[in-house]
């Protein structure tokens, strides 16, 4: 969705919230005093000519950049987005514009808007590790859906292991459902 009022120069006021806002420009809008702009898509906000702005109100925007994997060059981000503006980086390492190391699918980073307002904005990634073999996507498909977590690195060889010397998938996967942890 897209929002111009940069013919509206004497706006005072701008509820915009919940409209899938990607990006807004507010720079010919000085006038402005109050900004409502919760749960938009925004990843970025320049406020740095509304100097006249007395209340924000910026929370939940969160925008979808898809599936990553490794890394993430955040100029692939709506316009206006400035990685040097960034900082407080959660879920994710950002080096130079660019995003690795990720923990999480959701990221979070606190925006400086100008004008001393600053806020958080979040990405929604879906983060895939490195691709695995068959056998091994296969294991940890077993421990994501029967044991509701991730696989531990000794376990995950033993079950990989016994499938490489001839198990069956059958097999396997009965060694989860008759497994202590699986009947808790």
């Amino acid at each position: 969705a897209e929002l111009d009022v940069s013919k509206n120069t004497a706006l005072t006021w701008l509820e915009c919230s919940e409209n899938l806002l990607a990006s807004l420009n507010l720079s010919q809008n000085t006038a402005l005093t109050i900004l409502g702009c919760n749960d938009n898509r925004l990843t970025s906000l320049d406020l740095s000519n509304n100097t006249a702005l007395t209340s924000t109100y910026l929370a939940g925007n969160s925008f979808d950049i898809g599936e990553v994997t490794k890394t993430y060059d955040l100029a692939n981000l709506p316009a206006g987005f400035d990685s040097s503006k960034a900082s407080n980086w959660q879920g994710a390492v950002c080096e130079n514009g660019v995003l690795t190391g990720f923990t999480a699918n959701t990221i979070t980073y606190t925006y400086n808007c100008g004008n001393g307002i600053s806020t958080v904005f979040t990405l929604n990634a879906a983060v895939n590790e490195e691709p695995q073999d068959p056998i091994s996507a296969f294991v940890e498909r077993l421990y994501t859906k029967l044991l509701g977590r991730p696989s531990d690195a000794s376990g995950k060889e033993n079950w990989v292991s016994q499938l490489l010397n001839g198990s069956s998938a059958v097999d396997v996967s009965l060694g989860f459902v008759y497994s202590e942890e699986f009947k808790n």
